[in-house]
C-alpha cells in the first residue's frame, strides 16, 4: 500500500497492528481536537489494540474527553495520566519520576512527543544550570524540555528495545529559521522546530 498525505492513522494501524498490539504507547501533548488526540484515538481503534496508553499534558480536564474516548473505542486499554508541563522543570522530572517508578509501566514501546506551542508572546523562563540562564518559553517547551523528558525516561524505552521508537512530531514551521546559538530568542518558533529536526 502507498501512503499519501491523505492516510489516516486508523489505516496506518490496520497495515501495521503488530506494531501495535500488546504495546505501550506515551503521547505528550494529547488534548482534544489536535495531533496528540487523533494519535491516541487511531491507536485504540487498531485491530490489535496497545495494552497502555500514558497520555501526559498540562491539564486533566483538557485530556479527559480524550480519555474517554479511548475507553469508549477500547474499554480493555489501561489509560493513563501524567501531569506534564514542558515549560517547568520541576514538572518535567516530577512526571518522569511517576513515569519511572509505576510498576504497572515496565516499558515504553514508542514515545510520540507531540506537545508543543507557537505563536505566544515572548515569555523567559529561568533553566539556571541549562546553557543560559533564561531560555524563551517556546524554546524550552518545543525543545529543551523534551529533550530533558525524552532523557529521562530513556530507561523505561530501553527495555522496550530493540523495537523501542521514539518520534518527534514538528511541522514545517522549521523552514522558518536555522538555530542562532548567539540570539537564542529570535524567531524562537522556528528555531525550536530545527532544533526538534537536529535532534531525530
Amino acid at each position: 500500500m502507498s501512503w499519501t498525505s491523505s492516510s489516516t492513522g486508523e489505516e496506518l494501524v490496520r497495515a501495521f497492528q503488530d506494531r501495535v498490539r500488546g504495546r505501550t504507547f506515551l503521547i505528550t501533548g494529547p488534548s482534544a481536537n489536535g495531533i496528540g488526540e487523533a494519535t491516541a484515538i487511531a491507536l485504540a481503534s487498531s485491530p490489535a489494540p496497545p495494552s497502555i496508553i500514558i497520555l501526559a499534558g498540562r491539564s486533566q480536564s483538557k485530556i479527559s474527553s480524550v480519555i474517554e474516548a479511548i475507553k469508549e473505542i477500547n474499554p480493555t486499554i489501561s489509560v493513563i495520566f501524567v501531569h506534564l508541563d514542558l515549560s517547568s522543570r520541576t514538572s518535567i522530572e516530577t512526571a518522569a519520576t511517576t513515569i519511572i517508578e509505576d510498576v504497572k509501566v515496565n516499558k515504553i514501546d514508542v514515545l510520540i512527543n507531540n506537545a508543543g506551542i507557537m505563536a505566544c508572546p515572548y515569555t523567559p523562563l529561568d533553566w539556571s544550570g541549562i546553557g543560559e540562564t533564561i531560555l524563551e518559553s517556546q524554546f524550552v517547551v518545543n525543545y529543551v524540555g523534551v529533550f530533558l523528558f525524552t532523557n529521562l525516561i530513556l530507561p523505561k524505552v530501553r527495555k522496550a528495545a530493540p523495537g523501542a521508537r521514539i518520534i518527534n512530531v514538528s511541522s514545517s514551521g522549521h523552514r522558518f529559521s536555522g538555530i542562532r546559538w548567539d540570539d537564542i530568542g529570535f524567531k524562537v518558533h522556528g528555531i525550536s522546530l530545527t532544533a526538534c529536526i537536529i535532534y531525530d
